[in-house]
């Protein structure tokens, strides 16, 4: 299983959390810990998930997909824990 962040600029901010890339994004089992920036675990390539992205976007989305490798997923953690010591509440699911 390999480790992913996604992040994207959707065109429609009046639909941001009501979007399909969310959607799509939440039924990975991802989670949001900026505003348009989420991790998550897939069994899919990243080719697939590319794919899925670019079926739930819309006219004037954009967004990037990078595959996470085993000391930028140790930088994540420590960049969560700390975002956690900042806002007072976890951010990882």
């Amino acid at each position: 299983m390999a480790h992913y962040l996604a992040s994207y600029d959707l065109n429609r901010v009046r639909l941001r959390n009501r979007h399909a890339m969310v959607y799509k994004l939440q039924s990975w089992g991802a989670t949001r810990v900026l505003e348009s920036v989420w991790v998550f675990n897939s069994d899919l390539s990243v080719s697939q998930l590319r794919e899925e992205l670019l079926a739930a976007s819309e006219t004037g989305d954009a967004f990037v997909l990078f595959e996470l490798q085993p000391e930028s997923l140790w930088a994540c953690e420590k960049w969560l824990t700390r975002l956690e010591t900042s806002f007072g509440k976890s951010v990882v699911a």
